[in-house]
């Protein structure tokens, strides 16, 4: 029981970060297509 807890709290972080990263990559795609498609 104490692994999975410290597991989860190993990965949780981890997972936040990962999950902005792919947030802040999709919001960029589409902003480039946005202004790709202006231009």
């Amino acid at each position: 029981k104490q692994w999975q807890s410290l597991k989860v709290k190993l990965i949780d972080p981890f997972t936040m970060y990962f999950l902005r990263i792919l947030i802040i990559g999709v919001c960029w795609q589409r902003i480039c297509f946005v202004i790709s498609g202006r231009i």
